[in-house]
């Protein structure tokens, strides 16, 4: 439409991840999208070097631009804390729960943590099907909270004002920014 009201336009296409990670729902779709798109576009605007690289090589003639991503600023400056065995360790995973994002990996470390002795806190925060991703017996310890849903920017700084740790613990990342 862009072409047909003003011939001279250009067409700008943000391409977040150049492939689909494990579990990503709608992946084969989101694919075949994202090439259409790329086909009709003048210039691709990618957040990461890693990700234009990659569509670079499955298309020659494609022309891309990388900004990376901006630094989220939520205001605060946490302070260090000493971490002994005394002190509950708050670890958190923030962000939107998908399968290579590796939570079960997450909750065997947690096991592992309370089994040598230490008081730990298990959060993860973010909307998805964390349910159909690990056991709903393994969330039943009271020390593993769950935050289900898309979270506002005043709860995403509540949570990381309130954690010593974020973990992150993929199962595969694609630099995407």
């Amino acid at each position: 439409i862009v072409k047909i009201l003003d011939p001279s336009g250009k067409i700008f296409t943000i391409v977040h991840d150049a492939n689909p990670h494990p579990g990503d729902r709608n992946a084969i779709l989101n694919k075949l999208i994202t090439k259409f798109e790329i086909n009709f576009t003048d210039y691709v605007v990618t957040l990461s070097t890693e990700v234009a690289d990659i569509l670079k090589r499955s298309n020659k003639d494609i022309k891309c631009i990388t900004f990376p991503h901006g630094v989220f600023d939520y205001g605060f400056v946490s302070e260090p804390r000493n971490i002994n065995r005394d002190n509950i360790f708050k670890i958190l995973s923030i962000g939107r729960v998908v399968k290579y994002k590796g939570y079960h990996l997450l909750l065997d470390a947690y096991k592992i943590l309370k089994g040598l002795g230490y008081k730990v806190q298990l959060t993860i925060a973010g909307d998805g099907p964390i349910y159909s991703l690990i056991n709903k017996k393994d969330l039943d310890d009271h020390n593993v909270i769950i935050d289900n849903k898309y979270l506002s920017d005043e709860e995403i700084k509540m949570h990381l004002e309130n954690t010593d740790m974020i973990a992150l613990p993929y199962i595969e990342a694609s630099q995407s920014g």
